[in-house]
């Protein structure tokens, strides 16, 4: 299969060569002060303006006209537009410089400004981190991932939490990506901040509909998020100090105009500020976390270019009692991550980008209660690489193809204890396998109306020893253990293919209407029991009796501009039903458990729905609104007697609007309010009280329950809504200082509204009546961030 689809590839692009037109232009594109790179500009050619192209995600493009260009124009949202003569265009960097008129209203000129429209992908938004950090969050810490749930389809998993779902999906079904590396857990203080420092990132893109076929591991979505590549022209450096962290940005040239640097670190510093305070009972008792990113290029030739990034970041929370029998609770999790990539140009149509990266999430458990000790440590860890082809035969042909391999160790745990003087030593096995893909997608637009991708995925997974087979009997009793399977020995193999489509068709300038269909494989998932993203949830790989998780994705959307390119609107329907999901029983162990499979539950999901989304792009007022309306649900043979019921991320509506102002060179505003239906739950339907004992008997009999359950997830937490507010001051700069900043003054839940957390059953030991209660967790929570540049 492998060889055939390679054979394919090479006669596409012999075709493609054969065909393709002859003047072509090619270059990078950055910005004049910084030296980032710019994905997404507009390159035109002057005297033909429907010869146009953009620069890819490292600011690479490809200009081919039928006869020679002369001239032509590259024009980027925020930059002046700039008029290049030919000899430009031969693989150099152009330089583009930002439009002076910060504040004032920022006219789109260009006849390529309406991307939405004519581009033929769905479901991808992309947000820069300007914006971002305009958004007001909880504690005033600028917050990707929370940030990304104010757009449609992309729902926060539970209050203040990173976790989000993604049309349905559960919050493992989501690849996560910083600079081409995999992100298995992406937050900090249990999972309420994500681990991604808004200082060090450049932007974010998130593609949840037809996702391209470089892109796979994963049912739902793709979360794309890039570092800033460090200013390769001057010395700069950022910082901000707020009510939870404090953070410090570096960057600058290692070779001016040639390479560049970036290094940046956060850190919560209110366990430093409350040592002194504290008595000596409590002086061993902290919880901080941290982060450091570091990024690197260098530019070896007009045609190499290589980036090294990295990234790690830690919680660690300590309690310690010493008096009475002596408890002890040690718990530090966190990722490591690097990447290095190499970019090539063979020549002006032909692109390259080769990743090898390294990615580690562990968690260690370490506690003491009395003279019994018990240490757990366990991690994940991959070594990835990608090899990424860009071949631009012409404007309207564009082809796509390249290899991917991850090797996959997962090690649930090694356990040592202390029990009452006796040392016991056991250990889990861990997983190791291989995950490859080869893929390839052509871009071909036959006409000026309509354009079509196709792409197709081949997947493959290898579970590999050492392994102990079981078998289970309907209640996950053990009724059969198989020979050891040795290491390295393949356990279970899996593979599939993964087409993907889309078209556009543009009915005028400013309206298309899209389609796109996407077929996805996930071989490895969480083990949760919970909406959100906690620490503790553990990854575990498809084996003999766990199937990879299917998902099959149809979507038509409709794409409107007006009044210029000023606003963009867009309707998308979707409909994905998935195969193979997963449900743990309840109470069942996450901790240090061989064979989690035996506590697991497989079915079938559906979700389906509507997006709608309206944003203003230019101006002093900006933002967007977002409103989806959809339904998700599970069918399990062993839950609900087989019925079909909500999922726990099921909202049929979510409402969110986004409003940024700039009131004055001084003064700016932001705005956001989200209304959302409550999340489904489980309660009983009845509960059953009794005494256990007799009367007259002392102590006094005590009150027991017994509750019935007969259905699941028919209840909701009531609706969910909240408004947050920032204001940002700039002072106005004196010449002669170096350090420019800004306060950002924000309030989270601005009118108090009580949201509950979690709602649980309580029973009146008097009466024995039956009542609900609700714990909330985020009332009214001011706070202010100082920030700073120089």
């Amino acid at each position: 299969m492998i060889k055939k689809i390679f054979v394919f590839l090479g006669f596409i692009w012999a075709v493609s060569g054969a065909v393709a037109q002859r003047y072509t232009l090619s270059g990078f594109v950055k910005d004049s002060v910084t030296g980032e790179i710019l994905s997404g500009a507009i390159i035109q050619n002057t005297s033909n303006p429907q010869e146009g192209t953009y620069s890819n995600e490292y600011g690479f493009f490809s200009l081919t006209g039928e006869s020679e260009i002369e001239t032509f124009s590259i024009s980027y949202l925020g930059y002046i537009t700039r008029s290049c003569r030919k000899e430009e265009g031969s693989g150099g960097v152009i330089r583009m410089v930002q439009d002076a008129l910060s504040g004032q209203e920022i006219v789109i000129n260009s006849e390529l400004a309406n991307r939405n429209v004519i581009n033929n992908e769905m479901g991808r938004l992309s947000l820069n981190i300007q914006t971002i950090k305009k958004v007001p969050v909880l504690l005033g810490e600028v917050d990707i991932l929370k940030t990304i749930t104010l757009l449609p389809g992309v729902k926060q998993a539970t209050e203040g939490s990173t976790g989000f779902s993604v049309r349905g999906g559960g919050v493992d079904q989501n690849l996560i990506l910083l600079d081409d590396a995999v992100v298995y857990n992406p937050s900090h203080l249990a999972s309420f901040l994500s681990v991604f420092n808004g200082d060090a990132i450049k932007g974010v893109e998130v593609i949840k509909g037809s996702i391209p076929a470089n892109f796979g591991g994963r049912l739902s979505s793709v979360m794309n998020i890039t570092m800033k590549d460090g200013n390769n022209q001057k010395f700069t450096g950022s910082g901000g100090v707020g009510l939870l962290t404090s953070r410090l940005s570096l960057e600058g040239p290692i070779v001016k105009g040639k390479s560049s640097y970036m290094i940046s670190g956060r850190r919560t510093f209110f366990d430093l500020l409350t040592v002194p305070f504290l008595p000596k009972t409590f002086k061993g008792n902290t919880y901080y976390f941290y982060d450091l990113n570091f990024k690197a290029n260098y530019i070896l030739s007009d045609k190499d270019r290589v980036y090294l990034s990295g990234y790690t970041g830690q919680d660690v929370f300590k309690f310690n009692l010493p008096t009475g029998v002596g408890v002890r609770v040690n718990i530090d999790y966190g990722n490591q991550i690097a990447a290095l990539r190499w970019n090539h140009i063979f020549n002006s149509r032909l692109f390259s980008n080769t990743t090898l990266s390294y990615n580690r999430y562990h968690i260690t458990y370490d506690s003491k209660l009395g003279e019994n000790t018990l240490y757990i440590p366990s991690f994940l860890q991959d070594v990835s690489l990608k090899n990424d082809y860009q071949y631009f035969a012409s404007n309207k042909y564009t082809l796509k193809f390249g290899a991917q391999y991850q090797y996959h160790v997962i090690t649930p745990g090694e356990s040592e204890s202390n029990q009452s003087g006796t040392i016991v030593r056991s250990s889990i096995p861990p997983q190791k396998a291989d995950e490859a893909a080869v893929y390839f997608s052509s871009d071909y637009e036959p006409n000026e109306k309509l354009t079509f991708n196709f792409g197709l995925r081949y997947s493959l997974f290898n579970l590999k020893g050492p392994y102990t087979p079981y078998e289970y009997d309907s209640t996950g009793v053990v009724i059969s253990q198989g020979a050891e399977i040795p290491r390295g020995k393949s356990v279970q193999f899996y593979s599939g293919l993964e087409p993907r489509f889309s078209a556009r068709y543009i009915l005028n300038r400013n309206t298309s209407l899209k389609a796109g269909y996407a077929r996805t494989y996930q071989y490895i998932q969480l083990a949760t029991a919970s909406s959100g993203l906690l620490p503790t949830d553990i990854w575990i790989a498809a084996n003999p009796n766990i199937l990879p998780q299917r998902a099959d994705q149809f979507s038509v959307g409709y794409f409107q501009n007006f009044d210029k390119d000023k606003y963009e609107a867009s309707v998308e329907l979707y409909y994905k039903p998935m195969i193979n999901q997963v449900e743990l029983q309840p109470g069942a162990p996450l901790v240090f458990i061989e064979n989690i499979e035996r506590y697991m539950f497989f079915g079938k999901g559906l979700s389906y729905g509507a997006e709608f989304f309206l944003r203003k792009n230019s101006g002093k007022t900006t933002g967007w609104i977002g409103y989806t309306l959809s339904k998700t649900t599970r069918t399990f043979a062993d839950i609900n007697q087989g019925n079909p019921f909500p999922s726990r991320n099921d909202r049929r509506h979510d409402f969110s609007l986004v409003i940024n102002h700039t009131f004055s060179e001084k003064w700016s505003g932001s705005l956001n309010w989200v209304f959302r239906s409550g999340n489904p739950i489980t309660l009983p339907t009845d509960r059953f009280t009794y005494f256990m004992g007799y009367p007259g008997q002392q102590p006094v009999p005590s009150l027991n329950y017994t509750s019935l359950y007969t259905s699941t997830n028919t209840y909701r937490m009531p609706l969910y809504h909240r408004a947050d507010i920032s204001f940002i001051y700039t002072p106005k700069p004196k010449k002669v200082k170096k350090i420019h900043s800004t306060w950002n003054f924000s309030a989270y839940n601005l009118y108090n509204k009580l949201n509950p957390f979690f709602i649980f059953l309580d029973t009146d030991p008097d009466t024995s009546k039956l009542s609900t209660k609700a714990i909330t967790a985020f009332p009214l929570i001011p706070s202010v961030t100082w920030n700073f540049t120089f």
